[in-house]
């Protein structure tokens, strides 16, 4: 607003039209830039991103340490807002029938849900290679 008032009142001041185009010049820059500040700012909410390094260590560390697990595959996790997407993969152990790995893997959901309170979808698939 400053930046306008002082270009026009220098434009009445030395009755040079100029200054006014300069000044809307100006005004048009500033408005570029503020533009890619904000894009830059918001980007991520745009395109999403992976939870935080702290959280997805804890995460991995909570699905390697179940005894009904052999192997982690692979996680994906997105930050939407203040809450966590999480998509696991799984090899399970090959001793337990498909209820048992279905009752299995309910539980480790939960478990990730108490213990990372800020997941709010949870997937959790079985598979034999990723």
């Amino acid at each position: 607003l400053t930046l306008a008032l002082g270009f026009l009142g220098w434009s009445q001041v030395t009755a040079d039209p100029v200054y006014d185009a300069l000044g809307s010049i100006c005004i048009g820059v500033v408005l570029i830039i503020v533009s890619f500040l904000v894009a830059i700012r918001i980007k991520s909410l745009l395109v999403g991103r992976s939870a935080e390094p702290e959280i997805r260590a804890r995460i991995e560390r909570i699905i390697e340490t179940d005894p009904s697990i052999e192997r982690l595959l692979n996680t994906i996790t997105i930050q939407m807002g203040a809450r966590v997407m999480l998509a696991a993969k799984v090899h399970m152990r090959g001793n337990i029938t498909i209820e048992q790995a279905v009752d299995r893997i309910n539980l480790l959901e939960k478990k990730l849900k108490l213990e990372v309170p800020t997941i709010g979808w949870c997937f959790v698939e079985p598979d034999c290679r990723d």
